[in-house]
């Protein structure tokens, strides 16, 4: 398997001109991957003339280059401490918003379903992380992408324990279960905190990882051409995948499996190489830097324009599709970015959105001085 002779440090994302122009360019990423997902979930977008291509294109590669992106950063940690930062960097936030919407959702679109019936959606869409659950317990899917975070760092975690000799067979048997996740749908999303998802997606990011030393010295345009001639193709093909929903194509489908694989690496390899020029653009960092905040919050707020808007008698799925496309894409990043500065501010930012252990304020008591 070529992932045998993956480098032994990992790949960077470029070359180390500074510290803080690869931060930039870090952020600008996730700058333009937040803006994809929120356009991604402008439903009324969706019913506008001539825009139903894009739906496609974004979901083959957005959300999935998240989770595609840590490969590329540096090494998993096979040590608690490490894993358990990230358990609450990832975990915490994950549990406090699905706790919280499930809440607004009973006392609004939930009322009448027995409490202990939302207590049981909302605890097994705690304990399996798959969209659809969730979305029963709380009206929205977007919460499966932190644990399924979580479980793709402690994956990678389990791979750095393995020795060298071993590498080719933790590669076929990755490869393997990728296969069997659209085989045995009803299994694979009952397994606890997104592995289905993480199942899915190693074996594409030690892909990436791989690739990534050889992808760089090809021009960025070059790059951007192959990703744009799959995505030409895949959407000729009528062919669409959404990894929330694990709606993707396995083993029964193996030509288009490779041909979906593919399109989404090479976008997401796209992006990363024109990383140093999206630093360049203005608010781009930035608006990396509160992604997860943007992430948790934006939905909540296009949710607000569509319900206000259905109230009011406008057709926001039908002939005024485009101004709440657009007023939605302006709310939700403005109320987005609001919400990420709040939750940044240190009387909240311990709670919602902690670093690890020494940062969270239900434990930073008991780890304050205890290094890593």
């Amino acid at each position: 398997m070529m992932l045998a002779t993956a480098p032994s440090s990992p790949p960077t994302m470029s070359p180390p001109a500074s510290a803080r122009g690869d931060s930039d360019a870090f952020d600008a990423v996730k700058g333009l991957l937040i803006l994809l997902i929120v356009v991604g979930h402008l439903s009324p977008l969706q019913y506008v003339s001539g825009m139903g291509w894009l739906f496609p294109v974004l979901y083959r590669f957005h959300v999935v280059s998240f989770l595609l992106l840590p490969f590329l950063l540096g090494r998993a940690k096979w040590q608690t401490r490490w894993l358990a930062d990230r358990a609450v960097r990832y975990l915490v936030p994950y549990a406090m918003w699905v706790v919280a919407t499930a809440i607004v959702f009973d006392l609004t679109v939930g009322a009448g379903v027995a409490p202990l019936e939302l207590v049981r959606r909302t605890s097994w869409g705690l304990w399996t992380g798959n969209a659809l659950d969730l979305k029963a317990a709380t009206g929205f899917q977007l919460y499966w992408f932190l644990p399924a975070l979580f479980t793709v760092t402690l994956l990678r975690a389990v791979l750095t324990r393995l020795p060298g000799r071993w590498l080719p067979v933790a590669a076929a048997v990755a490869w393997a279960l990728h296969g069997t996740v659209a085989l045995w749908l009803g299994g694979w999303s009952c397994t606890p905190l997104g592995l289905a998802v993480a199942v899915y997606v190693l074996p594409m990011g030690l892909t990436a990882a791989w690739l990534w030393p050889y992808a760089r010295r090809v021009p960025s345009w070059g790059l951007a051409c192959v990703a744009v001639a799959l995505a030409v193709t895949t959407r000729a093909m009528g062919l669409y995948t959404n990894v929330g929903v694990l709606a993707v194509f396995g083993w029964r489908d193996f030509a288009w499996m490779l041909i979906t694989d593919i399109d989404a690496i090479a976008s997401f390899l796209t992006v990363v190489a024109v990383a140093p020029l999206l630093a360049r653009v203005p608010g781009l960092p930035a608006l990396g830097r509160m992604s997860l905040g943007i992430y948790l919050c934006h939905s909540l707020f296009l949710q607000a324009v569509l319900l206000v808007g259905l109230r009011a008698g406008r057709q926001p799925f039908g002939e005024d599709a485009a101004l709440f496309a657009f007023v939605g894409l302006v709310t939700a990043l403005t109320g987005g970015i609001l919400s990420a500065r709040l939750m940044q501010l240190k009387v909240l930012q311990p709670w919602l959105l902690p670093r690890g252990l020494t940062d969270w304020t239900a434990t930073r008591r008991w780890f304050a001085g205890v290094r890593p």
